[in-house]
């Protein structure tokens, strides 16, 4: 009798101390590319682990990770990236499941340059560079956000002393980037080397007389699949849209009075407006959503 006793006791007890039946995970959900996260058990009671993965988007079954057979799973971005886990554990015999986590990892727009000109800076299409006015500037934007960590501005390569915020003024000629990356992730480091901004300067003289902004008016802006350009000009302007990197992307006319410009083609981002007579420019600012 005090044998039996003992036993359910002994039972009892084991019972109390293993009351957890299925392991509970967590870890890097979020990841940054190009780097490691790590899931691992929060209550490591068991004796043996088996990770099991699938991509979320698939119709897949789970598969067996070889080699992840701890409490823990060390795993890279590029593999596992939209992944989802689990994992499978033993106590005593007996298999116990987790529940499921997803992997995901932040995504952003390129790195890109935006330009603030004038009618001092004009774009040639044939050097691919921007003539600027002796003695002036015009300012250029890093697209912040997302771009608003590690922000360093270069001139013929080399990294201009102090130019650390996302805006910076051009006076001098030379070729410009910019690097920079997210904070959410300060080790993607982006540059925009391998499209320069490429600046001559000229000497303007006199210059190109300027259209009154009473005499062209684009609408709405933002604007999205076209806008609306009003000229109370009394004769035909042809007009060029040029994308933040200075590509020229659509050239168009227009008439006396109310004109449709067709965009619905043009990605969203910040474009430039250049609007020219036989004897004056002008340049307007849209944003295409």
């Amino acid at each position: 009798m005090k044998k039996a006793l003992l036993g359910f006791m002994m039972l009892v007890i084991s019972s109390i101390g293993f009351s957890q039946t299925n392991p509970t995970i967590t870890g890097d959900t979020m990841m940054c590319p190009w780097t490691d996260g790590t899931a691992f058990v929060k209550n490591p009671i068991y004796d043996t682990y088996q990770w099991y993965f699938k991509y979320w988007f698939l119709n897949d079954p789970f598969t067996p990770i070889e080699g992840a057979t701890q409490s823990s799973f060390t795993y890279d971005w590029y593999t596992y990236d939209q992944a989802l886990f689990y994992v499978k554990a033993t106590k005593d015999g007996i298999d116990y499941q987790s529940d499921t986590i997803q992997i995901d990892s932040y995504a952003w727009l390129p790195l890109e340059i935006m330009l603030e000109m004038g009618n001092n800076v004009t774009f040639n299409p044939e050097t691919q560079s921007y003539e600027l006015c002796r003695e002036t500037s015009f300012t250029v934007h890093a697209n912040n956000p997302p771009y608003d960590t590690l922000i360093q501005w270069y001139n013929n390569g080399a990294p201009i002393s102090g130019a650390t915020n996302a805006t910076y003024v051009i006076s001098e000629a030379g070729s410009y980037y910019v690097e920079a990356a997210p904070s959410f992730c300060p080790g993607s480091v982006s540059s925009t080397a391998g499209i320069p901004i490429d600046v001559i300067i000229v000497d303007c003289g006199v210059g190109v007389p300027s259209l009154s902004p009473a005499d062209i008016n684009i609408y709405p802006n933002p604007c999205s699949g076209h806008f609306n350009l009003s000229n109370s000009q009394a004769i035909q302007l042809t007009g060029e849209i040029y994308s933040s990197t200075g590509k020229l992307v659509k050239s168009f006319t227009a008439l006396p009075g109310e004109n449709q410009i067709e965009i619905e083609n043009l990605s969203p981002g910040i474009y430039l407006v250049k609007m020219v007579t036989s004897d004056k420019t002008d340049y307007k600012k849209i944003i295409v959503k």
